[in-house]
Order: C-alpha cells, then sequence, then structure tokens
C-alpha cells in the first residue's frame, strides 16, 4: 500500500505503507510529509484533506494535527467522490496497467507505480484541486447524494 499527499504546487513523496498501520505510524507520515512539506505543496493557507479511515479520525490523531496547526477539511464519510485523491489514484492505474501491461515482480510494479507518481503533471494537479468547489457544489445539488466524480 501507498500513502501520497498532493497540492497545487506538486506532490510529496509515495510513502509505501503497512495494511495494518496504526494511527502513530500515520502521524509519522504524515510529520514526514504534511507538517514538513504541506506549506510547500499546497500553497499558503492550505487544508489538509484525508479520508474517514480510523487512523486518520482517532482523538490522537486530531490532536496531532491540531499541535501541529494542520487545518482539516471537515467532510462526510462514505465519500471518496469529494477526494481528488481517488481520482489521481484512478488515473495512475490506468498508466500503470496501460495496454494490458502485467508485471512479473513485486519490484517491477513498484517502479512502475513510483513512475507514473513522478510524471504527474503540475496541470493534472490543479485541475483535480480546482474541481472542488464543483464537487461540493453537486453534493449540495444533490441533497447530499453521490457526485459525477
Amino acid at each position: 500500500m501507498y500513502w501520497a499527499g498532493f497540492g497545487i504546487n506538486g506532490t510529496t513523496p509515495l510513502v509505501e505503507i503497512h495494511p495494518k498501520s496504526n494511527s502513530l505510524d500515520y502521524q509519522d507520515v504524515l510529520g514526514q510529509n504534511i507538517v514538513r512539506r504541506g506549506g510547500k505543496i499546497a500553497g499558503r493557507g492550505w487544508i489538509f484533506q484525508h479520508d474517514n479511515a480510523a487512523i486518520h479520525r482517532s482523538a490522537s490523531t486530531k490532536d496531532y494535527l491540531e499541535r501541529n496547526g494542520v487545518r482539516v477539511l471537515d467532510w462526510p464519510s462514505r465519500s471518496p467522490d469529494l477526494n481528488p485523491i481517488e481520482n489521481l489514484w484512478g488515473i495512475m492505474v490506468r498508466d500503470v496497467y496501460a495496454h494490458g501491461r502485467q508485471y512479473n515482480t513485486l519490484r517491477e510494479l513498484k517502479t512502475a507505480i513510483q513512475a507514473a507518481w513522478a510524471k504527474l503533471s503540475l496541470d493534472t494537479l490543479r485541475n483535480l484541486i480546482n474541481s472542488m468547489k464543483n464537487r461540493v457544489f453537486e453534493v449540495i445539488l444533490n441533497g447530499g447524494g453521490i457526485t459525477h466524480y
């Protein structure tokens, strides 16, 4: 599994994480990436968005983010259509498996994932971020229902 972040000015590194990570593991990842690089990749006045996974919404993680001055976007559970990184993962999957590509080793797959992450364009990142206003507006128009994203 990988964790990563992006903003209007670029990306964090991809971080390989264990599927059974706990809140403290997640906070370590945040410390090395979001706390340290958030302003650089997201610009002035940035707001962090992550999903509602248990380790993301734990009291200790909320406290950690607050102590480190990270503002977090409050958003509803079970709404991946509101999280642009879900679209970014989809873009990467299409790149990694383009033309039916398969991998013989885990190392080959990891290399392909890292290459796909490295070649993401700023235009792609910015388009996803700029879509947030429309995503939220569409949820409101749909009475809290799903969006086309």
